[in-house]
């Protein structure tokens, strides 16, 4: 075998290697059949033999791979192939790779319609004409980026022909406002039926006129800096709209609506950088509503809080698993967002998404941070400031009805968790887990005597905290800071508090959870010595105990 051949060969088994997608030939994946070590030359292992022989009797095993019958080695291609369009010249490059190997290979790769499915502007106008003619009967993905070979007039002219079989079209930069006004004065009657995906990546905020295209399959719209004309019957039949930063010529509140009112089959929405200001279209808004029976995902992030109220007041879903909104607009003013009476159904609507949801994670970030929300079905997220234990109590109120939910607590530096503690002091939360990362260390004493105190109530000793399972403090400076003897003091202090329930509760004065301590590798504080970390085993239990020390560079 000469080099160059075993160098060719050599980069296509590395792309199969990379490949992970599943093959419906049954090869869960041909990287984890193929590697470099067995197949100097395209042999394939033992399991990949016996798959093809399954599947094709008259096959010789002894047969290397390169050499398969071409219905298995189309699909092998496939497989290793990139389905990501935004990356055209990958998709092609390796095309190129697969044809060297053989003759046989060449001859797949080029007599493949299949594989010729990316018409870019990034190609070279040979390669790009050769995609349109191998690809003709398939749906074509058409891709426009900045700075390409072919000119944005010819590309257009050349791919317009084929409109007919476009499945998504992606525009980025200064292509898609050439495009826009290009198309908006020539191609003002668009027959795409078969377009599924529309992307556009703007810089200056065109918009295309898309009214009068007939684009019947239309799915999914995503535009970043960049806007269409807002036909809702042309939008009628969306399930996922992503709209980014859309500038001055975003849709109003009143047109938004009414494209989500026209889309009953919306499976996501997502919102970023939207500032439409608020005019006289957001006065009724209030008194709108929304049905959108099918909507999973709602995300709102860093948009005006004007159009932020009035999605929120409007938009009714009853599935909906993934609710996200991110303010980064100022301060803590938002948070009144929760507090507006006209929004009171918005905590209720969170919870009722919350139903199916096994999991419930809420996390603090310091003060004046951006304020998150987030549900889904295995995961909800609450990131308050210092200032919210009572909005933080008012959900989980809400919340306990939700019964099976674990909810897992994150403290961020500067969030002073012992504010926010103790108000959750009951046994009606079904706190699994709470996560406390840098918080000053003169404030951890406290925070140990919330989490480890016996409470006796009604001569009945209990836990604060009964669910709790595990406790993890991330923290370098707790050499100093009174840790160590505020875990003893309250141990102590359980036994005298369990002789006076006279054995009604809990038993044991130990605590029922798991503690770890991780010091950080960053900290110049002192640390937990051997001794420090001997007593608290020995107060806790072994087995409740684990020390991560700080890692001595």
């Amino acid at each position: 075998m000469t080099p160059e051949r075993e160098e060719k060969i050599d980069e296509v088994v590395q792309l199969l290697i990379e490949a992970r997608k599943t093959s419906p030939l049954g090869i869960d994946s041909v990287g984890e059949l193929i590697t470099k070590e067995q197949n100097e030359d395209l042999h394939a292992c033992p399991k990949l033999h016996g798959v093809m022989v399954q599947r094709n009797r008259s096959w010789n095993h002894t047969r290397p791979l390169y050499r398969l019958p071409p219905e298995i080695l189309i699909e092998i291609i496939s497989i290793a192939l990139s389905e990501d369009i935004s990356f055209p010249h990958c998709y092609m490059e390796r095309l190129q790779k697969f044809a060297s190997v053989s003759h046989q290979w060449w001859l797949l790769a080029i007599g493949t319609p299949s594989f010729w499915k990316v018409a870019s502007s990034h190609l070279p106008l040979e390669l790009l004409q050769q995609v349109l003619l191998r690809s003709a009967g398939h749906l074509l993905n058409v891709v426009g980026y900045d700075n390409d070979s072919i000119p944005i007039k010819l590309f257009l002219s050349l791919v317009a022909e084929h409109a007919h079989r476009w499945r998504s079209l992606l525009l980025s930069g200064k292509e898609y406002d050439i495009t826009a006004n290009a198309w908006n004065k020539g191609l003002a009657h668009l027959s795409a039926p078969a377009l599924e995906v529309l992307t556009l990546e703007g810089k200056s905020y065109r918009t295309l006129d898309i009214a009068s295209w007939s684009v019947e399959s239309l799915r999914h719209v995503k535009l970043s800096t960049a806007c269409i004309s807002w036909e809702s019957k042309t939008l009628s039949g969306l399930q996922r709209l992503e709209l980014e930063n859309p500038g001055p010529r975003a849709p109003s509140g009143s047109q938004l609506l009414a494209i989500l009112a026209a889309s009953p089959d919306l499976v996501e929405l997502k919102l970023g950088k939207f500032h439409q200001p608020q005019d006289s279209s957001h006065a009724p808004l209030q008194t709108m509503s929304v049905e959108l029976p099918m909507l999973e995902t709602l995300s709102v992030k860093d948009c005006s809080q004007e159009m932020t109220h009035c999605l929120l007041a409007a938009i009714h879903t009853p599935i909906c698993t993934s609710f996200a909104i991110d303010y980064c607009q100022g301060t803590a003013d938002n948070l009144g967002l929760f507090k507006d009476p006209e929004l009171a159904h918005i905590v209720p609507v969170l919870v009722t998404s919350l139903r199916s949801s096994p999991i419930v994670m809420i996390e603090w970030s310091r003060e004046n941070k951006p304020t998150r929300i987030s549900t889904s079905a295995k995961n909800v997220q609450l990131k308050l400031g210092n200032s919210d234990s009572m909005l933080l109590v008012g959900l989980l109120d809400a919340l306990e009805n939700v019964g099976s939910s674990e909810i897992h607590l994150h403290f961020y530096r500067g969030s002073s968790p012992g504010t926010v503690i103790p108000p959750l002091r009951s046994s009606k939360y079904s706190i699994t887990s709470i996560c406390i990362y840098g918080t000053e260390s003169h404030e951890l004493p406290a925070l140990v005597r919330f989490l480890t105190e016996l409470a006796v109530v009604d001569g009945i000793a209990q836990w604060p905290f009964p669910r709790l399972k595990w406790v993890t403090i991330f923290n370098s400076n707790l050499g100093q800071s009174g840790f160590v003897e505020a875990i003893v003091k309250s141990i102590q202090m359980n036994g005298d508090r369990l002789e006076r329930a006279g054995g009604a509760g809990v038993a044991e004065p130990c605590i029922p959870f798991r503690l770890t301590v991780d010091e950080l590798p960053s900290g110049e504080g002192p640390s937990l010595t051997e001794e420090d970390v001997n007593v608290i085993r020995r107060v806790l239990g072994a087995s409740n105990f684990t020390f991560f020390p700080r890692l001595r560079v």
